[in-house]
């Protein structure tokens, strides 16, 4: 079970450094974007980039993946190493707000 879990860890580890890097690649690329629009012609150009930046760094999936490179829990239950099956009968906040739907009449 030791040898799951610690596989199960360097697996979301390994996802979370590639979303954290994703995602950083993309801020960069609009932050650059952002540099070479220069004037008040470039100005709604500029909000909305610095808008779009705004909300990828505000992204829970994010947020989680920068969390679980410096070593902290996650926030929003993203690369989490504990199986909800296993995880003692605890839901996460995402999983309580859904009401379950009964599709069978």
């Amino acid at each position: 079970d030791s040898t799951l879990t610690m596989e199960r860890r360097s697996s979301h580890l390994d996802t979370a450094a590639e979303c954290k890097e994703h995602t950083e690649e993309l801020i960069g690329a609009l932050q650059k974007e952002i540099d070479a629009l220069v004037g008040q012609e470039h100005h709604k150009e500029r909000a909305a980039n610095g808008k779009a930046i705004a909300e990828m760094r505000a992204n829970p999936r994010y947020i989680d993946a920068c969390r679980v490179s410096t070593g902290l829990a996650p926030a929003n239950g993203f690369f989490t190493s504990v199986a909800p099956a296993t995880s003692g009968g605890r839901t996460s906040s995402g999983e309580a707000a859904k009401p379950s739907v009964d599709t069978q009449d």
